[in-house]
């Protein structure tokens, strides 16, 4: 007796690329607004380092619940981002690519705002000088942390589509 899976469904690629699109911006969006939300928390801890102070302690933890809700609000949109994908095209692969291209547009994002000037949270650095091989590290280590967000995006990504297609009978005839 022999098992023939079932034929998958059509514009999987399609699917996975409008999921990770989505996914990213609503992660950037998601993160923006948490960081506008609690505006008064980053005021607050730009006065006291202006003053040569350390934070205070309570708003260290709020600015570490801050990132760390915002780094958990984001992987867990990228899991959920490669179950509808897993869902919808019932390859792992593709909710791995909607998770990679998810991680990758939060990084994007979040690299982007703190460009505009006064936004909260960014923290104004001196600088030795501009000379090529900064610049260069600088880049290289851009595309470092954008390639880790990338492929942690997308491991939430095969998860969720994983959850999603684990019990589906595309995977489970015998090979």
């Amino acid at each position: 007796m022999s098992l023939v899976s079932p034929p998958l469904p059509r514009n999987g690629f399609q699917y996975a690329l409008s999921a990770g699109l989505l996914a990213g911006v609503l992660s950037v969006l998601q993160s923006i607004a948490l960081t506008l939300l609690n505006v008064g928390t980053f005021q607050q801890a730009s006065r006291e380092i202006a003053a040569i102070t350390r934070p205070s302690d309570n708003t260290a933890l709020a600015l570490a619940g801050i990132g760390a809700l915002t780094l958990l609000i984001s992987l867990l949109i990228c899991a959920i981002a490669g179950y509808i994908v897993g869902k919808l095209a019932v390859q792992r692969r593709l909710g791995f690519l909607a998770g990679a291209l998810a991680g990758a547009i939060t990084y994007i994002g979040a690299f982007a705002v703190h460009y505009i000037p006064n936004y909260p949270g960014n923290m104004v650095a001196g600088s030795s000088g501009t000379g090529g091989a900064i610049v260069i590290s600088a880049i290289m280590l851009s595309i470092v942390f954008l390639l880790i967000w990338a492929v942690v995006g997308g491991l939430l990504g095969l998860l969720g589509a994983w959850l999603a297609t684990r019990r589906h009978p595309f995977y489970m005839t015998s090979k």
